[in-house]
C-alpha cells in the first residue's frame, strides 16, 4: 500500500531544520537509456558542519500532485518499480567535516519494460530510512534528489495548450507589467521541458517586449497538466520609473502577447490575448511639456512685440 507525503519542495520530512548542515548537487538529474542497459551518474554530497556525519541513502517514488508542479512522494512496493532501478555501491556515506563526497549510483534498466518516463527520488538522511519511516515526526530531513529517466523507443512527444490568460486582466494598461499564467497538458509518455518566449507587439506589429517563457526550465510529467506563472515587470512603481518605462517602450494603443512555446519533436503551441496600452504617466509630462513651452512662447513673443 501507497505511503503518500505531499511536498512543496524537494525537501521533505523538514523537522527539525536545525539539525541540517548538508547539501547535495544537483537537486536534478536527467537519464536516458536504451532496454537492458546499465547507466552510470552521481551527486555530490556535502556535510557543511564542522564534525563527520553518516549518511543513508534510498530511493523513493514520485508523481505529479498538482498542477504547480508540486511532487507527491509515495513507497512504491511494486515489482520492478523504477525507484529499484536505482543502486548504490553502499548505501551508507561517511562524510568528513567541512567536505564534499561523490556518490555513485548506476540505473539497472529491465529488457523488458516499456519506452517512456519513469521517476524517483534518490533521499539522503542522517538516520536509516525505518528509523525516519517510523519517526518521522520527530527525527530529522530527508533531502531529495529527483530523477528523471528516458526509456528510448516507443516515445511519444505530444502536448496540449489549454489556456493562456493574464491573472488580473484590465482592459486598459498602463505599461506592459502584468501577471500572466498558461497551462499545458502533457499528453505523452515522457516529461516535457516547455521552451518558448512572450512576446508583445504593437499595432505596427513592432516587437516592444520578450520575455521567456520557462526561465526555471520546469518540466511536466506524462499524462499531467502544469501550470506557469511569470510576471512582466517594470522598473520601479514611482511616477519618474513610469515614465522613464513607458519612454523606453514607446508603445501605445493595441497590444497583442503571443505565447509561442516549442521543444523538439513537439508541435509548435500559440496562443495570444490582447489590451490596450495608454502611458498615462508619459502622456501626462509630454502634455505638461508642451503647456510649459507653449507659455514660454507666449511670453517670449509678448516681450518681443513690447519691444517693437
Amino acid at each position: 500500500m501507497y505511503q503518500r507525503i505531499i511536498l512543496s519542495s524537494l525537501v521533505f520530512l523538514l523537522i527539525p531544520l536545525a539539525i541540517r548542515a548538508s547539501s547535495v548537487t544537483p537537486s536534478v538529474i536527467e537519464l536516458s537509456s536504451n532496454r537492458g542497459e546499465d547507466i552510470e551518474s552521481s551527486f555530490t554530497l556535502i556535510n557543511e558542519s564542522k564534525i563527520d556525519q553518516t549518511y543513508y541513502l534510498d530511493t523513493i517514488s514520485f508523481k505529479s500532485h498538482d498542477e504547480t508542479g508540486t511532487p507527491e512522494f509515495f513507497s512504491d512496493k511494486t515489482q520492478g518499480a523504477f525507484s529499484q532501478w536505482i543502486q548504490f555501491p553502499i548505501d551508507t556515506i561517511l562524510v568528513p567535516a567541512r567536505s564534499r563526497v561523490k556518490v555513485p549510483f548506476n540505473v539497472n534498466v529491465p529488457p523488458d519494460v516499456k519506452s517512456g518516463g519513469y521517476y524517483a527520488a534518490i533521499t539522503v538522511s542522517q538516520a536509516p530510512s525505518e528509523v525516519v519511516e517510523t519517526n518521522s515526526a520527530t527525527i530529522e530531513a530527508k533531502t531529495a534528489i529527483l530523477v528523471f529517466f528516458t526509456v528510448k523507443g516507443e516515445t511519444v512527444i505530444k502536448a496540449g495548450l489549454l489556456d493562456f490568460f493574464e491573472k488580473k486582466p484590465y482592459l486598459i494598461h498602463t505599461d506592459l507589467r502584468g501577471s500572466y499564467k498558461y497551462r499545458i497538458q502533457n499528453q505523452g509518455n515522457i516529461h516535457l521541458t516547455p521552451n518558448g518566449t512572450i512576446s508583445f507587439k504593437d499595432v505596427f506589429s513592432r516587437t516592444v517586449l520578450t520575455t521567456d517563457a520557462n526561465s526555471l526550465k520546469s518540466r511536466i510529467l506524462p499524462m499531467s497538466t502544469r501550470t506557469f506563472s511569470f510576471d512582466v515587470v517594470g522598473r520601479g512603481n514611482g511616477f519618474i520609473d513610469q515614465v522613464r518605462y513607458q519612454a523606453q517602450t514607446l508603445a501605445i494603443g493595441p497590444i497583442t502577447a503571443t505565447l509561442a512555446i516549442g521543444e523538439e519533436g513537439l508541435s509548435p503551441l500559440t496562443a495570444h490575448i490582447s489590451f490596450f496600452l495608454l502611458p498615462i504617466q508619459l502622456i501626462l509630462v509630454v502634455a505638461g511639456m508642451i503647456i510649459i513651452l507653449f507659455i514660454c512662447y507666449r511670453l517670449i513673443t509678448k516681450k518681443v512685440f513690447q519691444h517693437l
